[in-house]
């Protein structure tokens, strides 16, 4: 993998990361979503 030239930005780390998301199981999926759920809940 290439380095980067800089930091990236906030936008583009999140791309990476919904990629990245994009390619689990859909059980995991829901399972993280649930997760994110109850931790948002709790705040």
């Amino acid at each position: 993998m290439p380095g980067f030239e800089g930091v990236p930005e906030d936008d583009e780390i999140i791309a990476v990361l919904a990629f990245l998301k994009s390619t689990w199981p859909v059980d995991m999926r829901r399972w993280h979503d649930d997760l994110n759920r109850r931790t948002e809940a709790m705040r």
